[in-house]
């Protein structure tokens, strides 16, 4: 074991200078670590995040390497500067490991993709203007659909949510489905975070009133807004990417318009930021990077704003209004801004659908898939699964109890030396930061 370990570390150090990528799925990660003991200090189950170089650009960026874990550097780095938390979710091959690529690595962005397999890992590190520390940045793909959705509760946690960013893909060549799914995968993030505030008002309220003001201050939000009894703005960062424009662009403008219409109004009432990209537009890709980088690095937030819908649309968090959008075909601002959620959505719903039927959804064709599944079962291999199952979540269990106790220990030692530092490591990542003074 110990010369495993050894030859791990001189790996380790190697990836760092050969910016080396590497996939790894959840379940071999945690498992291999269960069975090698408690985990140590790295970044996480590595990987490319389904195509992902990891060796992202200097400058907007940063610059980034994949592996088994994170190098020394990347932990030192993190112990000083900033750290962000960035999720990229949506349906399945709708260009998640596309935008990631783009945002680490350009240059590499038309290299060929792998599927992403669950949820894949990998980071990026951008140079501190402020100093010669480096800022970094941990990157998830949630890959397979929603009915691996259980899995948002790896990226997004109590401890994280302070310098969490959500990035939801949406597939423009099928735009029948574009709406279903966008709000599918809202309600599933907004379910996750709440469920991330519940925990944070139980242990601190002041900490969740500061991170509602920050939201409202995202957006712009005051009582003299127009939209402020409207808009909703999620705890954390939103991007909405709609991906693959360049096959939605030659639709008519007549029949673009209600489902452009209808994504600067969802952006809006749940303040997010609104963006098209496609892969060979270098522009629109350029202002997505720096879109990002505003949450993820807290770099200066361009003012640029594009609402023509015969065009690509690009619209920061909080520059929207109602009365700009406008309402769909048929409807009323009332119809809009009154009533229940489903109730306001519908009049897009349909204004959309009198052009884009939708298609099945996502769910639909994964119910589909799981009837399929159930006809060639094999109960050998079924048991099996289920028992690592069991293995995984007794794993992930020990691992919690492990790190509370370990962060109680240390908060009772820093409380009685004066003041101490706390970084807390779950499942490759940074999960906890604290600074408790005596």
């Amino acid at each position: 074991r110990a010369a495993r370990k050894a030859k791990r570390r001189a790996r380790d150090k190697g990836s760092d200078a050969e910016g080396d990528a590497k996939v790894a799925d959840v379940w071999s990660q945690l498992l291999r670590e269960a069975e090698e003991g408690p985990a140590r200090p790295s970044a996480g189950a590595a990987g490319g995040a389904g195509g992902g170089d990891g060796a992202a650009a200097t400058g907007e960026g940063g610059e980034g390497a994949d592996g088994a874990q994170a190098p020394a550097s990347v932990l030192a780095a993190s112990e000083k500067g900033r750290e962000a938390f960035v999720l990229f979710c949506g349906p399945k091959q709708s260009g998640k490991s596309t935008m990631i690529t783009h945002f680490l690595n350009p240059s590499k962005a038309d290299d060929a993709t792998k599927p992403t397999v669950a949820l894949e890992y990998t980071f990026g590190r951008r140079s501190n203007t402020a100093s010669t520390i480096k800022d970094i940045a941990h990157l998830w793909e949630l890959g397979g659909g929603t009915h691996l959705s259980e899995l948002l509760s790896v990226p997004l946690t109590p401890q994280r949510l302070p310098s969490a960013v959500v990035a939801i893909v949406v597939d423009m060549s099928k735009p029948g489905n574009v709406l279903d799914d966008l709000t599918t995968w809202l309600n599933l993030i907004q379910e996750r975070v709440k469920e991330c505030a519940d925990k944070i008002k139980r242990s601190s309220p002041a900490k969740l009133a500061e991170l509602e003001a920050a939201a409202r201050e995202r957006c712009g939000l005051t009582d003299a807004h127009p939209d402020a009894r409207v808009v909703e703005p999620c705890l954390v960062p939103l991007v909405i990417i709609a991906a693959k424009y360049d096959a939605f662009h030659d639709e008519e403008s007549a029949r673009r318009k209600p489902l452009m219409q209808a994504l600067r109004y969802v952006a809006h009432v749940h303040g997010a930021a609104l963006i098209c990209t496609h892969r060979r537009e270098k522009n629109l890709l350029a202002h997505f990077r720096v879109m990002l980088n505003h949450f993820v690095f807290g770099t200066e937030r361009k003012k640029t704003v594009a609402v023509d819908p015969a065009k690509p649309m690009l619209v920061q968090a909080g520059a929207d209004t109602l009365e700009a959008i406008g309402a769909p075909p048929g409807a009323t601002l009332t119809d809009v801004t009154e009533g229940t959620t489903t109730a306001r959505m519908a009049p897009w719903r349909r204004a959309v659908a009198a052009y884009f039927p939708p298609a099945a959804s996502e769910a639909e064709e994964d119910k589909r898939a799981e009837d399929e599944e159930a006809r060639w079962m094999e109960p050998t291999v079924d048991a099996m699964r289920a028992q690592k199952n069991e293995e995984l979540q007794r794993y992930v269990k020990e691992a919690e109890r492990k790190l509370r106790l370990e962060a109680q220990q240390e908060a009772r030692q820093g409380l009685t030396a004066g003041g101490v530092q706390l970084h807390a490591l779950h499942g490759g990542s940074f999960v906890a930061a604290a600074s408790l003074a005596g």
